[in-house]
């Protein structure tokens, strides 16, 4: 509803304005977040991160707050405000605004003015910033010499928000249509914490080199020692060795380093949970083992996520307690498979 009220503000009469907003959800410059919504208050529409890029590629930071004065966006005072060191934007509509001076100042070469702006802006709204809009970001790095030393200077926060994003929309293609091979390259060389830089790198080694290879020796050699490197470690003890017990051990304490340690399972990472549930599987003749499986089991997050049901079906199985067909039908239907 925000973006047609400011479209209208800009003295576009209501017709154009849907007009306008129909052909860019068309192309998927914008998303309509409630499609078919009768109501006009229950309309919503949000930029995708290829209308950000458009934007940013073919408007300057100028010309967006210009317009974003003329369309009413903001109060008047948050256009001055925001430029003071004290501003702090905890939310994703404030956050616009610190966002687009930081990259106006990295484009013109004032690194330090970049910095300072980006620091106004929450963990979390760059986190989400980065999520929402990263993949743009990184698109225009691979087609704008200017935007290839700017990405360098983003946050790791930023970053992350990224990661996330790649992470839980697999294939994205955007991410495919927009960055090729460099993209990656780009993105991997940009974090400044060498410890989350290392387990971004690992992550992309595990997805892109031995999930679609399947050599889990090779994919090792390239890692750098996070989580998933020692996850590999105990691939390899399990494909090669036939060794369940140090396979085992090893994802233990992959555990340990798995997003900041202390974890039972790796929360966001189905992959991960699959081979660690074989593994669990393969030394269950140990009483400690079947300890552990049964507290798994019984885990909130494990009992209500989808998520978490090949890993379910492992431990029903190796605890030798019936498996639903309610729960194969489930995990069947989230992997768009049909069961006779």
């Amino acid at each position: 509803m925000r973006l047609k009220y400011f479209l209208e503000n800009l003295g576009i009469d209501r017709n154009r304005t849907l007009e306008i907003l129909r052909e860019a959800v068309e192309t998927g410059l914008v998303k309509d977040l409630n499609p078919g919504a009768y109501f006009h208050w229950e309309e919503g529409y949000e930029l995708t991160a290829r209308g950000f890029g458009l934007l940013l590629e073919s408007a300057s930071v100028k010309n967006m707050l210009d317009c974003a004065r003329m369309s009413r966006c903001y109060g008047a005072h948050v256009f001055e405000e925001c430029k003071e060191e004290t501003f702090r934007a905890a939310n994703m509509r404030l956050a616009v605004l610190p966002f687009l001076l930081g990259i106006d100042a990295a484009k013109a070469g004032r690194t330090e003015e970049a910095l300072s702006y980006w620091q106004r802006i929450s963990e979390e709204m760059l986190f989400a910033w980065g999520k929402k809009f990263g993949i743009a970001m990184i698109a225009l790095a691979i087609s704008d010499e200017a935007y290839r030393s700017l990405v360098s200077l983003l946050p790791d926060d930023f970053l992350n928000g990224l990661y996330d994003c790649l992470r839980t929309t697999r294939p994205n293609r955007d991410v495919k249509d927009l960055w090729g091979d460099e993209g990656m390259k780009i993105f991997l060389a940009s974090f400044k914490n060498a410890e989350i830089g290392a387990a971004v790198h690992d992550w992309v080694v595990f997805e892109e080199d031995f999930l679609v290879h399947g050599n889990p020796r090779a994919a090792l050699a390239k890692t750098r020692g996070s989580a998933w490197s020692k996850a590999l470690e105990g691939i390899v003890a399990l494909a090669e060795k036939n060794d369940p017990a140090a396979a085992l051990a090893v994802f233990e304490k992959a555990l340990k380093t798995y997003r900041g340690g202390r974890k039972r399972l790796f929360d966001e990472d189905p992959e991960l949970n699959w081979f660690y549930g074989i593994t669990l599987y393969l030394n269950r003749e140990d009483p400690k083992v079947i300890r552990k499986m049964t507290q798994l089991l019984g885990l909130k997050k494990v009992a209500e996520t989808n998520d978490f049901d090949a890993l379910k079906i492992l431990l029903r199985h190796g605890l030798s307690q019936e498996i639903p067909l309610l729960l194969v039908n489930d995990m069947a239907r989230h992997a768009d498979l049909t069961l006779d």
